[in-house]
């Protein structure tokens, strides 16, 4: 049976948050989830995690696969996905509890391909949170939810250098921004995979927004976990 959402989440050593990431999907009140797992050659017990989550709950779903960076562990996700709608958390990332639910009712009454919504960081050092550049970008934003837009007219305030980070997608759509049924080129493993497919797909785009001027998501700020290499963000 189709579920209404799939998450996917890229895995790479981040034994330290997994539990956090995984107890907020779990948590979810929105129940029909598909949790797509993309072990990406972890060397720690990040895979023991998964397992461990995977008896407890069908919904997990864990895929292996030899380290190659965050964009090729989305693209194997993506392969598998069973569902109406995508959603893609880092697995150092946290969600409100209602903020799948709020995402998908939204999707539907508006009939929207994208449903954008803000992220608060966290720092570890600090304790404390504050606005990701991206959520500070969608507070100030003038295009209106619900109204369709070309690409081109939103690329300089939505999309330039975020990806598909906090962004809720009709599975339909995001398939036409695909390459040979891949979202990112497999040959990069920087932290974002390279986004080149997504964005040259996107350029010839009209696109359905809906936007919440609030956060629903977090994230961490001490270093990328899911990337090929542990750098800054």
């Amino acid at each position: 049976m189709k579920s209404k959402v799939a998450v996917i989440i890229p895995v790479y050593n981040v034994e330290q948050y997994l539990r956090q990431c995984l107890d907020s999907l779990l948590s979810q009140t929105l129940k029909s989830l598909q949790i797509l797992c993309v072990n990406d050659g972890s060397t720690d017990e990040s895979l023991s995690i998964l397992e461990e989550y995977a008896k407890k709950d069908k919904r997990i779903q864990i895929l292996n696969k030899q380290n190659g960076g965050q964009g090729s562990a989305r693209n194997l996700g993506i392969a598998y996905v069973n569902a109406e709608c995508v959603y893609f958390v880092d697995s150092d990332d946290w969600l409100e509890i209602d903020a799948l639910e709020k995402f998908y009712t939204l999707l539907q009454k508006s009939n929207a391909d994208i449903v954008l919504s803000g992220a608060l960081a966290y720092v570890d050092d600090t304790q404390k949170f504050f606005p990701t550049d991206f959520s500070s970008i969608l507070h100030k934003t003038p295009y209106v939810s619900g109204k369709t837009y070309y690409y081109q007219q939103i690329k300089p305030l939505i999309f330039t250098g975020f990806g598909v980070p906090f962004k809720f997608y009709r599975y339909n759509f995001l398939k036409t921004l695909l390459t040979n049924e891949k979202l990112y080129p497999e040959n990069n493993k920087m932290t974002g995979g390279g986004a080149t497919n997504y964005y040259s797909k996107m350029s010839s785009h009209l696109l359905r927004l809906y936007y919440l001027q609030k956060e629903f998501a977090y994230s961490k700020k001490t270093y990328t976990t899911t990337a090929y290499e542990r750098i800054p963000r």
